[in-house]
């Protein structure tokens, strides 16, 4: 029930809300598995390089895609936000 429905589905809806391409849906399912290891579980010194480095990896594509949202606005929540601080 979880992996089906609990956290697919909630997390779709975010993203979309969000703006984050459809395509990238389960590689920014996999990166906030790997926050969650971090913030809340007891990860092995090789699996939190791992996840750190793929969190760094979360964050670059944040950055890169808040940028480009800041040059092509669009109907979603992050557009909002950019359109609210200008």
């Amino acid at each position: 029930m979880v992996n089906r429905f609990a956290f697919p589905l909630p997390a779709s809806v975010v993203f979309s809300l969000i703006g984050y391409p459809e395509e990238d849906t389960e590689m920014l399912k996999s990166w906030c598995f790997d926050r969650l290891k971090i913030t809340w579980g007891r990860p092995l010194p090789e699996e939190q390089l791992e996840a750190v480095e793929k969190m760094a990896s979360f964050f670059d594509y944040i950055e890169n895609f808040v940028h480009e949202r800041a040059e092509n606005l669009q109907n979603d929540y992050t557009s909002d936000l950019l359109r609210i601080r200008a």
